[in-house]
């Protein structure tokens, strides 16, 4: 495995809350760079969650049967699962002690949810709380920072790898491009330095 600093995660679910049923879960190591990594991915068997006393919400279901036939494959069971105990541990292997910033989208979704099987199933988390980060909170800040094309949405591993895109190119024109700060001015000092002009953004291609 390639080590890189950051993991994207997307969680397919049934709910929208903490104890939501997962029913697949796609991750993306990723670099400062523009470039990703190692992949992860499992479909969870709906009946081991719900055995497990997590939830299903009524509407999220109504949601994903109006969705396409390539996003309800996620849902139908026609494909091969495991069960949420042998997923987690499947990704507790895959992260090992790597101990990577892990991204979701939403503060209160992906990491929080996913945090919420480890701790029901009686397994630790393998990522330090302190690690967790919001990838919807960092594309929000660069509206002008175009994310890959939506082709495949819903599939926890596509997402996964398209916000890793996404996210890897922000945090290279952020930590590598960035124009310097202005001067710090003391009270009373006279009006402003000049202006910094902005470093143009590099060619990143998908």
């Amino acid at each position: 495995m390639t080590l890189m600093p950051h993991l994207m995660i997307d969680l397919e679910t049934m709910g929208n809350g903490p104890a939501a049923a997962i029913v697949s879960i796609g991750a993306v190591y990723f670099d400062d760079c523009g470039r990703t990594g190692d992949e992860f991915y499992n479909r969870v068997s709906l009946d081991s969650y719900l055995q497990a006393g997590l939830t299903v919400d009524a509407s999220t279901i109504a949601w994903w049967m109006k969705q396409n036939d390539q996003a309800r494959r996620e849902i139908s069971g026609q494909d091969e699962t495991y069960s949420i105990q042998e997923a987690l541990k499947a990704f507790s292997e895959f992260v090992g002690s790597n101990d990577p910033f892990v991204w979701g989208n939403g503060s209160d979704f992906d990491n929080v949810i996913l945090g919420n099987a480890f701790r029901t199933i009686g397994l630790p988390i393998p990522w330090s709380f302190y690690k967790n980060r919001c990838y919807r909170t960092l594309k929000s800040l660069f509206p002008e920072i175009d994310a890959p094309s939506n082709a495949g949405a819903h599939n926890a591993l596509n997402d996964a790898e398209k916000q890793a895109l996404h996210a890897s190119r922000i945090l290279a024109i952020c930590l590598n491009f960035a124009p310097p700060a202005p001067p710090c001015r003391k009270k009373g000092q006279g009006a402003g330095a000049p202006p910094i002009l902005p470093r143009p953004y590099p060619e990143i291609v998908y």
